[in-house]
């Protein structure tokens, strides 16, 4: 009724605003965008030697292409070191992009999201030697398209970036405590060892084509699914208590946890997490709901037979509570006041709270280091707001 505000480009699920019409017959407003300005070409700091990965990385940066396994393009091709398995499917046009696992040996799992068609992710290795990577036609994971292993560790074979392993192809490595260097921009001789495809151009958005009569709206196209885990995050330390917390829900086990608090950190959970289009997430400080959590964490395959006492404890004053989806943004806070020293994240299946598929403690007071970028479980720490209104976040 636009009462409450709306927005041409709002979107509510699958279907997007792109047009108003307030009289019978009267003119259609529509969003004409302006045609983007042409991207300058980058800056290549990057040459073929730094390209080389000569140690174990701290960092993997990766491109999802869409190619086949016959297309791979390395140099442990051959050895016994890569092996690769897949459909020709994975090439189907029709397909946006995939939902991309990268795992130890062991199973532990260093990354899974849905990463779209020459989109670009990037995870910690773990100092694993070897890595497994499976492509799934989507997050359910009901039609695996590619699975392939290849080692990661640096020696020999050695690994180079721009070199393809199926459908992933690296572009980039971060040794420890050293930028990430990315070599996208390097184009490689064509006597090394193994020739490499020019990389695919990013695809542009049409340019609108104007008009001076009014014409119907346009027909929306799909909203591709957002990357839950943004990869953007600068190595920003939160640097005071802050008023309001950002994170993003991702669905990740406890294994993919990555932040520097070491004891001051916690996280017990379920594996089946990972199936998890949503899940029903109670937020609060542990003197409100962290007892309570921590005892019932430690039944997290049983239902809780005393789920009424308990749920009452753990919500009488949370900063969140609610269902969120798969890749959405939480944002928490205190009601205008600085977050307490620890914070507690329940995430129960649905909204019953009769089964928790993971519990997860921090320190949240900034005494402890915390980043943006930080990862606790499902949960990862995408801003800070302070009390003089300013507001550090990636995304």
């Amino acid at each position: 009724s636009c009462s409450q505000n709306l927005f041409i480009n709002d979107s509510f699920g699958a279907v997007e605003l792109s047009g108003f019409q307030y009289q019978k017959n009267g003119p259609m407003k529509t969003c004409q965008c302006e045609t983007p300005p042409p991207t300058p070409s980058p800056t290549c700091l990057a040459d073929t030697n730094s390209c080389t990965c000569t140690q174990s990385p701290f960092k993997f940066m990766f491109k999802y292409i869409q190619q086949t396994c016959e297309e791979s393009q390395n140099q442990q091709l051959g050895t016994g070191t890569y092996t690769c398995d897949g459909k020709s499917s994975i090439k189907n046009p029709a397909r946006t992009g995939a939902y991309i696992v990268v795992s130890r040996p062991n199973g532990a799992v260093l990354f899974q999201n849905w990463v779209f068609n020459e989109g670009e992710f990037e995870f910690a290795t773990g100092g694993t030697s070897n890595m497994d990577v499976k492509i799934y036609s989507g997050p359910d994971r009901a039609w695996e398209l590619q699975s392939l292993t290849f080692r990661s560790a640096c020696s020999s074979p050695t690994i180079q970036a721009e070199e393809s392993f199926g459908a992933v192809k690296l572009i980039g490595f971060q040794y420890f405590g050293a930028d990430m260097i990315e070599c996208s921009c390097i184009k490689f001789e064509q006597d090394s060892p193994t020739p490499r495809p020019t990389p695919r151009p990013r695809p542009r958005p049409p340019t609108p084509q104007p008009s001076s009569s009014p014409s119907p709206p346009p027909t929306p196209q799909p909203s591709p699914r957002p990357t839950p885990s943004p990869s953007n995050c600068p190595n920003s330390i939160c640097r005071e208590r802050a008023f309001t917390m950002y994170f993003v829900f991702d669905a990740l086990t406890c294994n993919a946890s990555s932040n520097s608090q070491e004891s001051k950190s916690s996280c017990e959970g379920q594996s089946s997490i990972t199936n998890a289009s949503s899940a029903f997430i109670v937020i609060s400080d542990k003197d409100t709901g962290g007892k309570t959590s921590r005892r019932k964490t430690q039944q997290v395959r049983k239902k809780n037979s005393d789920k009424n006492k308990n749920d009452k404890n753990h919500n009488e004053n949370p900063y969140f509570s609610g269902s969120i989806s798969f890749g959405a943004v939480v944002e928490v806070d205190n009601n205008g006041s600085k977050f307490p020293a620890d914070m507690d994240v329940t995430i129960y299946k649905d909204d019953s709270k009769s089964e928790i598929l993971q519990y997860v403690k921090f320190h949240s007071s900034c005494s402890q280091n915390l980043f943006l970028g930080d990862r606790f479980g499902s949960m990862k720490v995408i801003g800070f707001k302070y009390e003089d209104g300013d507001i550090e976040k990636c995304f």
